[in-house]
């Protein structure tokens, strides 16, 4: 007898009122052509970036998805799957997977989300610019110039505080204080938060 069977990534991080897609998960039955797969999480929403003609979906864009069909259409729909938390929440959140073909059900399958909150990821932010100070690659002037842009109120004005940090990193890069590598990392993570506070 052959049951529906769910592979599924290990646990993932998210970012506050940032989409996050979610790859590598997958379901399998060998014992049937149709299969009906949930997804359901707790403080946020999901939703397919495509969704094949036959496949049959209940709840794009809600905590709680149904997907009803061949198990081919099913995975090529998970495999543009998006999470977002709800707004302005940061925690911890579960996405529950469950697989039935109408007669048996595969195990129960889980993954845990962490949604990191903006001031956690100003705060880490601002360890990187304190690193590259240790490290000589910034003076304490220019480290202080970052970081003040990084202590962010939860308001408006932090939308402008990511904007002047992300404008200090490329005249940094452009006046050859910073590597194209290190001025890279630092406005990758600083317009994932610049996106954050944007949302609220």
């Amino acid at each position: 007898m052959f049951f529906p069977t769910i592979t599924a990534p290990t646990g993932q991080t998210a970012f506050e009122d940032v989409e996050q897609a979610i790859g590598g998960i997958s379901v399998a039955d060998a014992g049937t052509a149709v299969l009906t797969f949930t997804l359901d999480v707790s403080h946020g929403t999901l939703t397919l970036g495509m969704i094949p003609v036959l496949l049959t979906v209940a709840g794009d864009g809600t905590g709680s998805v149904t997907l009803t069909g061949t198990t081919a259409d099913i995975n090529a729909a998970l495999a543009t799957l998006v999470y977002l938390g709800d707004l302005n929440y940061s925690g911890g959140d579960t996405l529950v997977l469950k697989a039935t073909d109408g007669f048996r059900s595969g195990f129960e399958t889980s993954v845990a989300i962490n949604v990191v909150s903006a001031a956690q990821q100003a705060t880490a932010l601002q360890a990187l610019v304190s690193t590259l100070q240790t490290s000589g690659v910034l003076n304490q002037g220019q480290a202080n110039s970052l970081i003040v842009k990084l202590d962010l109120k939860d308001n408006a004005g932090d939308i402008g505080k990511a904007e002047s940090f992300l404008n200090q990193v490329a005249a940094y890069l452009n006046a050859g204080i910073l590597t194209q590598a290190e001025a890279d990392e630092l406005a990758y993570w600083g317009n994932i938060l610049l996106l954050g506070v944007t949302q609220r």
